[in-house]
């Protein structure tokens, strides 16, 4: 599951989006992958997430995050961010 956020403060960065990963026993509560970045630049880091699927073969789903950009309430730039899934991104059965 991809939860995403805006400007969430953890650890002193801005969190766009958190993975979580199923188990036999539900949703793994810790997140097993974020998005975070510093500063205003990102400030709306997480406005829209999807997994995507495997978009590059390689056997594991791939992540979207969006990014806008703007003064105020309007957004004046937009950016998709791809993220690629991989074998340290997967369930451990805790």
């Amino acid at each position: 599951m991809i939860l995403g956020v805006t400007n969430y403060p953890l650890n002193g960065h801005n969190v766009g989006a958190f993975v979580y990963l199923g188990s036999q026993d539900g949703i793994i509560t810790s997140p097993a992958w974020t998005v975070s970045t510093f500063g205003n630049y990102y400030q709306g880091l997480g406005n829209s997430v999807s997994i995507e699927g495997d978009l590059n073969n390689d056997g594991y789903d791939d992540a979207a995050v969006i990014n806008n950009y703007g003064e105020g309430n309007s957004f004046s730039y937009s950016h998709l961010l791809r993220f690629s899934g991989s074998p340290n991104v997967r369930a451990t059965g805790n």
